[in-house]
């Protein structure tokens, strides 16, 4: 099932969905059932329980201010760690805006610290086939008020496009990817952030229902006749495929190894036996917007598209190498993280490399009582 709900809310800062990532562009045909608003409000019984929600509690605790840490040591307080990086001379700064917040770019030495103080912590952020939900806005937040990095790791359906993970996590969140290999990220907070001006966002308290796509598969795909078609898939059934996806894998090269089997035959087939069936139709509706292409079936858990009439060899194309994503060269780092005699730092230069300018806005806080507004 497709991710589909939106809510417009007064003076939100963007347009609340589901998932970020996984929502289709396309228009849904209908409704499955009434919409009811996932963020409550608190007073409304859970559609399929028939129970209010647990009140909020009453302990007041006071807000948290990251430029004001806590005594190191402390019995029963957690490590914090400080502000900053900073720069020579400079201290922290009580500002709002992202490129304030964000600081002065980041020089290599003080990414290879963030990342090498990043993994002495177990702590990570798993994201799978739904992407980049609405919720997990707020577990970034609850990561950063302890952390300067964050490490998310994705695996699944959203390791399809992950420039465009890239790109939700850096606009939705306010921070900055500064370092990325296959589907770990490593997301910056900023050098100013405080936790206490960080923006608030009401939870969703239960899934909306996704509503009803038109068909990714069309009996007589555009561009073709019935016959054409009917013969195609007869024939992609003795196709041989070109790879095997393995069920909650990283698929960063996928759409690269689609694009390179177009060039030697017009029809190409991925095996995704073992996958639920929602899934592999995600991967084949991003295939058919990312390579291009034309889906023809999913029959038998495999996925076959045909290139299309207006496909164009791409062997000769420029390098398309996406700006903003990092403040340095992935090499160099890499470089910087192989000299580190932690064996863990090694090991992470071995995974594949695979490759993702936002404007300043205010966050304004949001209250539970302002979470109610028009559904699309």
């Amino acid at each position: 099932m497709r991710m589909g709900f939106r809510m417009k809310c007064r003076r939100a800062p963007f347009v609340y969905q589901y998932s970020y990532t996984e929502t289709p562009k396309v228009k849904p045909v209908k409704l499955r059932e009434p919409l009811v608003s996932p963020f409550g409000p608190g007073t409304m019984a859970k559609p399929w329980l028939g129970r209010k929600p647990l009140p909020p509690s009453k302990k007041k605790l006071p807000e948290f201010d990251s430029f004001q840490l806590p005594p190191p040591h402390k019995k029963g307080v957690k490590p914090v760690q400080a502000p900053g990086p900073f720069l020579p001379g400079s201290g922290p700064k009580y500002v709002r805006s992202r490129e304030e917040v964000l600081g002065a770019p980041l020089t290599k030495e003080e990414i290879v610290d963030l990342i090498e103080g990043c993994k002495k912590s177990k702590r990570q952020l798993n994201m799978g086939r739904d992407g980049l939900t609405h919720n997990m806005l707020d577990n970034i937040h609850a990561h950063w008020k302890r952390r300067r990095v964050i490490k998310i790791k994705c695996k699944g359906v959203c390791t399809v496009d992950m420039d465009n993970v890239c790109e939700q996590l850096e606009e939705k969140t306010g921070g900055k990817i500064i370092y990325r290999r296959g589907g770990v990220i490593y997301l910056f907070r900023g050098r100013n952030y405080n936790y206490k001006f960080r923006p608030r966002f009401p939870l969703m308290l239960w899934k909306p229902v996704a509503p009803v796509y038109p068909r990714l598969i069309q009996r007589v795909p555009e561009g073709l006749t019935l016959e054409e078609a009917s013969e195609m898939r007869k024939k992609g059934r003795d196709l041989t495929p070109i790879c095997k996806l393995a069920k909650n894998g990283v698929y960063c090269d996928l759409v690269k190894n689609v694009r390179e089997a177009f060039e030697a035959c017009e029809l190409v087939r991925i095996n995704c036996q073992g996958f639920n069936a929602s899934d592999y139709k995600k991967i084949g509706a991003k295939l058919k917007d990312l390579v291009p292409c034309v889906l023809l079936s999913f029959e038998c858990e495999h996925i076959l598209i045909w290139r299309g009439r207006d496909w164009k060899s791409s062997l000769v194309e420029p390098d398309e190498s996406p700006k903003g994503l990092q403040e340095v060269n992935a090499d160099d780092v890499d470089k910087e993280l192989l000299a580190s005699p932690s064996p863990s730092v090694q090991s992470l230069a071995l995974v594949d490399v695979n490759s993702s300018n936002l404007g300043t806005s205010l966050y304004p806080t949001y209250s539970n009582e302002e979470s109610h507004g028009n559904t699309e």
